[in-house]
């Protein structure tokens, strides 16, 4: 699997207060419910994490949102003050 960012942020058009948009590819969960069922998953990770590559990790606010079209995982990066979304196999977010 890989981590592919996208958005404002990726082409550099971010404001102060845009989220950072990221997809996760190459996972095979290609049906709604397998990207629910990893967004869950990870939406866990997320929560138990307390250091990532070496470097301190706080999320809070997470909240997966799996009615809308394109199910993602919301949370907030406490330790860098930046909103996260994330997506499962959706090469354009």
């Amino acid at each position: 699997a890989q981590v592919k960012a996208f958005g404002s942020y990726y082409t550099g058009l971010y404001l102060p207060t845009s989220d950072i948009d990221l997809a996760v590819v190459g996972t095979g969960a290609t049906s709604k419910k397998g990207q629910v069922d990893e967004l869950h998953k990870f939406a866990s990770a997320v929560k138990s994490a307390t250091m990532v590559s070496g470097t301190s990790f706080k999320a809070i606010g997470i909240e997966v949102i799996s009615k809308a079209k394109v199910p993602i995982l919301k949370f907030y990066h406490a330790t860098q003050r930046i909103a996260v979304d994330v997506c499962f196999e959706q090469h354009d977010g």
